[in-house]
């Protein structure tokens, strides 16, 4: 069972406690990171930000903007090493074409690319092929055009938009929401001709007082240069971020339906990008909304796919308006109060450190960290995992999983059934819903069955990984139980227990229940 614990930012002071419980020897690992800049702290090194694309058309998107980022950023230097430059541009053809194959006949894209496409999750992709133009050359621009075409052809002449949301689980009550950021995402290509749109959505966007509509009206009367009118919703979200606190922002939803940490983080994100935009921006709040959101982050990532997206174009906008060089300073890393690093950076020093080996500084129960700065203020990341005995699901988990194997003792080139059982633990529909079925190493999955389960409409999507089944759903009724009987051969004899099985909502990660691996022993026939 994978465990982790991190703790970022560029306070001038970090510090938080953490439990670490009965773990496998030899998994606890543990690390420090100074960066010279917000930009450092984000890339880890222009290397480790590129991604490979896989999974349903909003994963693929999303895995493909750090690509565009390094890319970008290597552009910029001017010093781009060659193979790093082939890895990032293989990454972007590779999500390219897997986006092309999400695309419906009839127009737009959908999750698993199957009819009919949804309105919302075209917009999305709109903005990323627009991002991804600047750095691609082989992007094809008529899958630009035939973009925002279909979505110009779902205006119903009322300022908002047709949307196929009965598909999705989704109730119909989003609408307003999907008609702002459909808008905004057109006004980000430069659309003509959506003015209709435009008065609608800031009219509904004043009217429901939500921060995350209110923030992408503001974006989209900025990108049209209605900047007056943008400065008065801009004083609406500003007011409502100081009432509430940055950690208490939340609205009624997302273009994704994320909710919780992902919500947060997403709709705080917005709020700054329109912040940033202003001629009279307050830098107090900006600045504190930028440092909450680099505490967010978790093994480079902010959330969701979407909030993470959203968090690193906030970042690296922050970084490009407002970062200067800093002074020369010291840091100084205390873990269970035992100094067990410091370090000294002289003025305009710009290089990254990582620092390792402090497993031995860390103990079993209650351990706490703090990081000193002294002289100046820097990104940091102290960052443990290690491999837990007991899987330990969150408290708040919405879904269960559970696994049966129907032998425990089997004979290489016999069939094993494993059912498997996704539960709804709520009284209300759940959207994108996930599990992640571990397989015992010496049991082989039937590719002939899972296509003929997908084809039933079983699941709606699925991918194999190293010896787990990720299974990706549309969604999920209340209380409904989704149950499959997987066919596994048994292939190489010897003793297996499976990797633990998870679930989860898409847009929910961090609410997260897992089950134990079952074993099995196969014998030679």
């Amino acid at each position: 069972f994978p465990s982790s614990f991190t703790l970022s930012g560029n306070e001038k002071i970090l510090q938080d406690t953490f439990i670490i419980p009965p773990y496998y020897k030899g998994s606890l690992d543990a690390e420090f990171k100074i960066y010279s800049t917000i930009l450092d702290d984000l890339m880890g090194g222009t290397e480790g930000i590129l991604r490979y694309p896989s999974g349903c058309f909003e994963q693929v998107s999303s895995a493909n903007y750090p690509n565009i980022l390094a890319l970008q950023i290597l552009k910029e230097k001017g010093n781009i090493r060659p193979e790093i430059k082939n890895k990032a541009s293989n990454y972007l053809k590779i999500g390219y074409e897997k986006i092309k194959g999400y695309e419906i006949k009839t127009g737009g894209f959908e999750w698993y690319g199957r009819a009919p496409a949804h309105e919302g999750l075209t917009a999305y992709g709109l903005v990323q092929l627009k991002d991804m133009q600047t750095v691609y050359a082989d992007l094809n621009p008529a899958i630009l055009k035939r973009t925002e075409a279909f979505l110009l052809s779902r205006r119903n002449g009322k300022g908002g938009f047709y949307q196929s949301v009965g598909k999705y689980g989704f109730s119909g009550n989003k609408t307003a929401l999907f008609d702002t950021y459909i808008t905004w995402a057109l006004s980000e290509v430069g659309t003509k001709g959506i003015e209709l749109e435009v008065e609608k959505s800031v009219r509904e966007a004043m009217r429901s007082n939500d921060l995350y509509r209110l923030s992408l009206a503001c974006l989209t009367l900025f990108n049209l240069n209605e900047n007056a009118q943008a400065e008065v919703l801009l004083k609406k979200v500003v007011r409502q971020i100081k009432t509430v606190g940055i950690p208490h922002v939340r609205a009624e939803s997302t273009v994704t339906y994320s909710s919780g940490n992902s919500l947060n983080i997403e709709t705080l994100s917005f709020a700054g990008l329109a912040m940033m935009e202003s001629s009279t921006i307050d830098e107090t709040l900006i600045d504190s909304i930028q440092k909450y959101i680099i505490s967010k982050r978790r093994y480079g990532r902010f959330g969701s796919t979407q909030s993470t997206v959203m968090a690193l174009k906030m970042l690296l906008r922050y970084q490009e308006k407002y970062i200067k060089i800093e002074a020369g300073g010291q840091f100084k890393v205390y873990i269970n109060e035992i100094l067990a690093e410091e370090h000294r950076y002289e003025k305009g020093g710009r290089e990254k450190r990582l620092f390792t080996n402090f497993d031995s500084y860390l103990k079993i129960g209650k351990n706490t960290i703090r990081v000193e700065t002294e002289g100046f203020i820097r990104p940091s990341a102290f960052e443990t995992k290690w491999m837990s005995i007991e899987p330990k699901s969150n408290l708040e988990a919405p879904l269960a999983v559970k696994t049966i194997l129907q032998d425990r003792i089997t004979t290489v080139g016999e069939v094993v059934s494993m059912k498997v059982t996704l539960t709804n633990l709520e009284d209300e529909i759940q959207a994108s819903p996930m599990a992640i079925i571990g397989i015992p190493a010496g049991l082989s999955l039937q590719i002939w069955q899972l296509k003929e389960l997908q084809e039933r409409d079983a699941f709606a999507y699925y991918e194999i990984k190293n010896n787990q089944l990720v299974l990706y759903f549309r969604s999920m009724e209340a209380k409904e139980n989704k149950r499959l009987n997987l066919y596994l051969k048994a292939e190489v004899p010897g003793t297996y227990r499976a990797p633990v099985s998870s679930a989860y909502l898409y847009y929910k990660e961090e609410l997260k229940s897992w089950k134990t691996g079952a074993v099995i022993r196969i014998t030679k026939p």
